[in-house]
């Protein structure tokens, strides 16, 4: 896809976000939110993470042109990946629109910068696409600045109007003494293994896999991208209360508390 020629990752972001939502329910290392699905890789980012837009329009292009000749079908896709918007994104756009018009549900990273909002990213800002932003999973240590409680915004997220749901982007953020020490989410590490990585990036992956298993119970279908999005929105867990506020000042509140995913709420 793009200029690569192979899907295999040679970075690793692709392996440690393809484990949160597939990993695959054994005796080693993680288990991942849906691990029943199938993954395709379709590598739009060079091996040091760089991409361009012709690069990601060709990746979408191919999912649009093969999503139904490949079993299972391709029903959701996972960009763990963003720019900030242009004067012209309407190419990014187009092929978007496209494939959500085929019935695929598009779930993104919001972005890692709380100084700006959704709608200042791509694709984050676009409105078929189901943006995540990204909360604490557990509580983290304790110290005598305070504790940062699961559900907390965490302290690098992009929010803002667009954003769709927040999920797990790091594990937690520990206190010690009175500086911040994310710890990441651990998942499946390029070459084997396991590692930590944090990011709205690990967040999105967390949503992509309840989308997956709404359709295997869902089964043949249909589960329109706007059903996909209403019922992780209404099955979202504390909505009006999370995420938490984060402690610190980098992270910019646009009032609005969405909830934090719930699988369990998503296929109730």
């Amino acid at each position: 896809f793009g200029n690569f020629g192979t899907c295999q990752d040679g970075h690793g972001h692709g392996t440690h976000v393809g484990g949160i939502v597939a990993a695959l329910d054994n005796t080693f290392g993680v288990v991942g939110v849906a691990p029943d699905a199938t993954l395709y890789g379709v590598k739009v980012l060079s091996d040091s993470g760089i991409g361009s837009d012709a690069d990601v329009i060709a990746g979408l292009d191919w999912v649009l042109n093969n999503a139904t000749s490949v079993t299972p079908n391709i029903r959701v896709v996972n960009m763990s990946l963003g720019r900030l918007a242009s004067s012209d994104d309407s190419a990014m756009h187009t092929a978007i629109q496209a494939v959500v018009s085929a019935g695929i549900t598009v779930v993104v990273s919001a972005g890692n910068d709380a100084s700006v909002e959704t709608t200042a990213n791509v694709p984050a800002g676009f409105d078929e696409v189901m943006s995540v932003a990204s909360v604490t999973a557990e509580d983290g240590k304790s110290a005598r600045c305070g504790q940062i409680l699961a559900d907390t915004a965490s302290t690098f997220t992009t929010d803002g109007p667009k954003v769709a749901i927040s999920a797990p982007g790091e594990n937690k953020e520990d206190v010690r003494g009175c500086l911040i020490r994310g710890v990441g989410i651990l998942s499946l590490d390029l070459g084997g293994g396991t590692t930590r990585k944090s990011g709205t990036s690990m967040s999105s992956p967390h949503v992509a896999g309840v989308v997956a298993l709404m359709w295997e119970q869902a089964g043949a279908g249909p589960l329109a991208p706007a059903d996909v999005a209403s019922r992780i929105a209404s099955g979202a867990d504390r909505v009006g209360v999370a995420p938490l506020d984060s402690p610190t000042g980098s992270y910019s509140d646009d009032g609005t508390q969405e909830g934090v995913l719930s699988a369990s709420g998503a296929l109730r």
